[in-house]
């Protein structure tokens, strides 16, 4: 028997996204730094994205160089966290719908991209995993989202 749970998530099977921009570049104190510009499939979600400041995420290694080596990948990671505001309707990825939170809801995010240079490409592997809880009561209720999957990106020089 396939739970509420499991369809939902099936749901989710075979999404992908986009990258939007990018800018790669080597800051002293914090090293190798890959601003990405999140792509949204969805209106909603988009609006919202921006409005929150969650479309543009900062990556980050402590590498001294990108690996060109598949075996020793080069890891890039991410946090951020965010508030949904009360009463704004979310795009909800799990029920594929808008949902309308009526409490703020805190976000914690963490994703690290896993990956070596191939060419003009850097390849890997992706995985995320975003916290939501809501704000102003006691914490009882947990939303968690889990995502993996490989990705590449075609690196240009301008």
């Amino acid at each position: 028997m396939i739970t509420p749970a499991a369809e939902q998530a099936r749901k989710l099977v075979g999404y992908q996204t986009a990258i939007n921009g990018a800018a790669c570049y080597r800051d002293d104190s914090l090293g190798i730094v890959a601003d990405i510009t999140m792509h949204f499939p969805h209106e909603t979600m988009r609006d919202l994205a921006v409005a929150i400041g969650i479309d543009q995420n900062r990556y980050v290694t402590r590498d001294a160089s990108v690996s060109e080596n598949s075996e020793a990948p080069t890891i890039f990671e991410f946090t951020k966290q965010a508030v949904l505001p009360a009463g704004r309707p979310v795009f909800d990825m799990t029920r594929w719908s808008l949902v309308t939170p009526p409490l703020p809801v805190k976000l914690v995010w963490y994703a690290e991209a896993i990956g070596h240079l191939d060419g003009n490409n850097f390849r890997g592997t992706y995985s995320s995993r975003m916290l939501a809880e809501p704000v102003g009561i006691p914490v009882t209720v947990r939303h968690w989202l889990f995502m993996r999957g490989s990705f590449a990106v075609e690196l240009r020089t301008t």
